[in-house]
């Protein structure tokens, strides 16, 4: 079997030239590597979750965000942008760098 083409990282990972998957199943360019984009860390994008600084990968979704914040969706109200986003577009808009995003959750008591 021939030995696959691309670039040996010091840390022995093996990424493509031609557009096949290395070793793990990725695909990555020599280009890429030798660039130091790195498979383990990818590009993340910054947005503003009530004032505070909360990173995510781009395709993150409104939905998304509010799953890995463990926010109950049934209880809470999304404002992207200083505008309310109804709740049938949350599965639908996807996060960009820089959005400020409120989230407003309903508390019981009395």
């Amino acid at each position: 079997m021939p030995e696959p083409v691309g670039v040996l990282l010091s840390e022995g990972r093996r990424y493509s030239d031609r557009g096949q998957p290395d070793l793990h199943g990725l695909y990555r360019t020599a280009a890429a590597a030798t660039v130091g984009i790195s498979v383990e860390h990818p590009i993340m994008i910054q947005v503003r979750v009530n004032g505070k600084v909360h990173e995510c990968p781009p395709e993150t979704t409104v939905a998304d965000l509010l799953n890995d914040l463990q926010i109950n969706v049934r209880y809470c109200a999304v404002e992207r942008n200083q505008e309310l986003l109804p709740r049938e577009e949350h599965r639908t808009v996807r996060l960009v760098s820089g959005d400020e995003i409120e989230i407003v959750t309903l508390v019981g008591g009395g």
